[in-house]
């Protein structure tokens, strides 16, 4: 009864909880960052810990150069306290070099929430005091094993095992109390960067980061088969220059349609009605009501042919394409005659009726079809094909007018 009167959720609260309807619904990350707080979800999720950080006197740190530290990292405070610098700033496990046993009574609220400056001037003070003890008897300060950190982990128990051997190691090395190790140091770490930039910069110009490397290839062979370059050089061909005019649709069937002369018998308004096949980019299929021009008829069967011919050839050369796929992608003819009507001068409002699209859609389409025709008569001028490029200039003007392209539909 409850469920059906008050609903289920207000059932799952009353039963279940606040708190658990809230996990549930907002998702745990979202509940641990409510009750546990963002530090501490930032903590777990990314890996930090808020720390205070005793600068070493050789860092030769003042107040001036821990303004300009607060001003670029963000989260990040310092002062002065007893001549000696401090900051508090987010630390990940990468910055941390050890876990000794000795441990500071403080409250870390007032230091990292609060930042209260007697709190953090008793916390120096007791730092200070182990750093002078430490200095006199190194052994005095011991790192935490393994089996009082209570850690399951056998990666993690691997990795602190590797981290110890590598210490160890690092002592009985002779360069280790040499005087000029910081400065050797500086020089190997200058030279292994070099060697890692080389690397990636080898990787970079290498065959091995063209990811689609085999297609690719695929594709060269492709031109090479239409004779859009050459097979032996692959020197870019009279068809190649012809392809590289065209951006605004599939640059291969407009080459074949000015190479097959498709558009030598057609009337400017069938150009555009025509390239409208390749421009519009939803579905659907030729208006049967409209009376379409026997010349358009079979230019839209002889691009229906070539797109099936350019399908099958990059089928048999390996790429992964259905040659009924490519055609019914390729051509969209649902827009054939309104395009066709637009270029005969009817107005916009008469063209609307002719299809269900929004007259934003038509707009876009007669304005992709402008850049269109632009392109194949720069392509016609590419190949010296004169009566094509004026054709091509002859459309574009008959559908640039009116509102479609107009400046602004609130001035003109």
């Amino acid at each position: 009864y409850q469920r059906r009167v008050h609903g289920k959720q207000w059932y799952q609260r009353r039963v279940h909880g606040k708190q658990w309807y809230q996990r549930r619904v907002h998702g745990k990350q979202w509940y641990q960052r409510r009750v546990h707080g963002k530090q501490w979800y930032q903590r777990r999720v990314h890996g930090t810990v808020t720390s205070l950080i005793l600068c070493p006197e050789s860092w030769n740190v003042d107040e001036a150069k821990l303004d300009k530290l607060q001003a670029q990292s963000k989260g990040t405070s310092g002062g002065m306290t007893g001549g000696r610098a401090y900051i508090i700033t987010e630390l990940s496990s990468q910055d941390v070099c050890g876990i000794f046993t000795e441990r500071i009574s403080t409250s870390a609220r007032e230091i990292v929430t609060l930042r209260r400056k007697g709190a953090i001037e008793t916390l120096v003070r007791e730092l200070r005091e182990r750093e002078q003890a430490y200095l006199v008897s190194p052994n005095k300060l011991k790192e935490m094993k393994l089996s009082e950190m209570k850690i399951n982990s056998l990666e993690v128990a691997s990795t602190i095992n590797d981290k110890k051997e590598l210490k160890e190691a690092l002592a009985m090395s002779p360069c280790h109390d040499s005087p000029g190790l910081a400065d050797s140091y500086r020089e190997v770490r200058r030279r292994q960067h070099l060697r890692e930039r080389i690397t990636q910069l080898s990787y970079a110009v290498s065959d091995n980061n063209i990811w689609l490397i085999k297609e690719f290839d695929q594709r060269i062979k492709v031109l090479q088969e239409l004779c859009y370059i050459d097979d032996r050089d692959n020197s870019v061909q009279l068809k190649g220059r012809c392809a590289c005019e065209v951006s605004t649709c599939d640059e291969l069937i407009v080459t074949e349609l000015i190479f097959e002369n498709v558009f030598t018998d057609l009337e400017p308004e069938d150009c555009v009605a025509l390239l409208s096949c390749l421009v519009y980019q939803k579905k659907g299929g030729m208006d049967e009501s409209y009376e379409f021009p026997e010349e358009l008829v079979k230019a839209k069967e002889k691009l229906d042919a070539i797109t099936e011919t350019l399908g099958n050839v990059q089928c048999k050369l390996g790429l992964d394409i259905l040659p009924a796929e490519y055609k019914r992608d390729s051509i969209k003819p649902a827009m054939m005659h309104v395009v066709r009507e637009w270029a005969r001068g009817r107005p916009f409002k008469d063209i609307c009726p002719y299809t269900e699209e929004q007259e934003g859609t038509i707009v876009r389409c007669i304005m992709r079809l402008d850049e269109t025709c632009r392109g194949c008569k720069n392509a016609a001028r590419a190949i010296g094909d004169q009566l094509l490029q004026e054709k091509m200039e002859e459309a574009s003007e008959m559908i640039k007018r009116d509102i479609v392209f107009a400046a602004s539909l609130y001035i003109e």
